[in-house]
């Protein structure tokens, strides 16, 4: 069942912040879980690489997010430091 489009999730303001720190967590499994694959599963050396390339990219990615986040605005609009989320 799909939404219909244009209503909005929440009714007050949300803050990227709050929303990419979810979505660090994710990143975050989803790396430790690629590299539990290479530490715990016989795998040919291509689907290794494949792996590895895959856990690079995560990891990558978490820490472009992350960047991302620490960046943006607090709700209060400083840009100061945050907690660790």
């Amino acid at each position: 069942m799909s939404r219909p489009s244009k209503v909005p999730y929440h009714l007050s303001q949300q803050y990227a912040y709050a929303l990419l720190g979810p979505i660090c967590r994710e990143l975050a499994e989803l790396e430790s879980r690629s590299q539990g694959y290479l530490d715990h599963l016989n795998l040919s050396p291509e689907d290794r690489e494949v792996i590895e390339t895959a856990r690079d990219r995560l990891r990558a990615a978490l820490g472009e997010v992350a960047a991302l986040r620490q960046a943006a605005p607090l709700p209060d609009g400083s840009r100061g430091r945050r907690p660790e989320a």
